[in-house]
């Protein structure tokens, strides 16, 4: 569910029947149904609206894509890409700047105190699952997960560990 969407849902669950009074890149701002000078103001850190008269809302769920990349994000000049195949590759583009991040993972690494590189977990091939905005590769190795979150606030990287015994590190105090 897109941010947007999110703060008009949380607005209605507090205030039933509250209307939309004002919208803004950032913020939309609710009335009271029922007293005039009363509001909910919901505010983000990255956009929820674009447009000339930021009327507009950003959506970030992910869809199929039939070019190069898997999953895509591409409506409202938002532009993230996804591959789902090992190494897990994604990519945003901003398209003001026509500047890019791309990541790719392909295994867990760790570096000790000497500076020596240790392999933690190689991924294996696993057909990701889509929730809205959010990708997950479930047990992409034993005991891991790892999730891509399309969002506007910023690049959001998780990865998931069910347990330490999965990772076969000692940490040593």
């Amino acid at each position: 569910m897109n941010l947007s969407a999110q703060a008009r849902a949380q607005a209605q669950a507090k205030w039933p029947g509250a209307t939309v009074h004002t919208r803004g890149r950032k913020f939309i701002r609710h009335q009271h149904p029922t007293e005039p000078g009363r509001f909910m103001l919901d505010t983000q850190i990255g956009p929820m609206h674009y447009g000339a008269s930021e009327n507009q809302e950003i959506d970030t769920a992910w869809v199929a894509s039939g070019g190069a990349w898997d999953y895509e994000v591409t409506a409202n000049n938002f532009h993230s890409f996804v591959r789902d195949s090992v190494p897990v590759s994604y990519r945003y583009l901003d398209v003001a700047t026509n500047e890019e991040v791309t990541l790719e993972v392909d295994a867990i690494e760790w570096v000790n105190e000497v500076a020596q590189r240790e392999n933690v977990t190689a991924f294996g091939q696993v057909t990701p699952t889509i929730n809205d905005d959010r990708i997950t590769w479930a047990g992409i190795a034993t005991g891991w997960d790892v999730s891509v979150q399309a969002q506007t606030a910023r690049l959001a990287k998780r990865i998931a560990i069910d347990t330490l015994a999965n990772t076969d590190i000692f940490i040593i105090v």
